[in-house]
């Protein structure tokens, strides 16, 4: 009588730490505009397994990940099982681009500014450079952080200099 239900036990457990080794599903996609007419779309990791998993175990990391936190706070960032070289932004309530850093592949080092940001978002190494985004940045609309929804009353020229794509 013990032999099933300590099998279906052992079931259980195998089940359950095996499911802890899989990338959540991203299925949320937000489009973050810069004043200076960049724009990128990337995958929103929004749930605690979401942040946790992150960019972890990806080769390539393009688009990249925008991390949003259900309060605003000061947040960190680490490495962990994350092969590639990154570049992270954290954005505060109002859209200023607090610091822009560069993340080490595989580092456990918590990385982060202590200032309160809403999210962050890491994109392969160098992109922000490239695209002239920097500290005192703003992004001036991001649809899926509130606080940065619908803020332009005029119509955004999505073909001015961006096209959202991270190459």
């Amino acid at each position: 009588m013990k032999a099933p239900v300590l099998l279906a036990g052992s079931l259980s457990l195998f089940f359950a730490l095996a499911g802890c080794n899989r990338e959540p599903f991203f299925n949320e996609m937000c489009d973050i505009h810069f004043d200076n007419g960049e724009f990128v779309r990337v995958p929103v990791a929004r749930t605690n397994e979401q942040i946790m998993w992150g960019l972890q175990k990806r080769a390539d990391p393009r688009p990249g990940m925008l991390f949003i936190w259900d309060a605003p706070a000061k947040r960190y960032l680490w490495m962990k099982n994350t092969p590639s070289p990154l570049s992270a932004a954290w954005i505060g309530a109002e859209g200023l681009v607090l610091e822009v850093l560069d993340l080490t592949p595989g580092s456990l080092e918590k990385r982060g500014v202590d200032e309160v940001s809403v999210a962050a978002l890491e994109v392969p190494a160098g992109y922000f450079g490239q695209k002239g985004v920097h500290k005192g940045s703003i992004v001036t609309r991001a649809d899926c952080i509130a606080s940065l929804a619908q803020r332009s009353t005029q119509p955004l020229n999505m073909s001015a200099k961006g096209d959202g794509n991270v190459e």
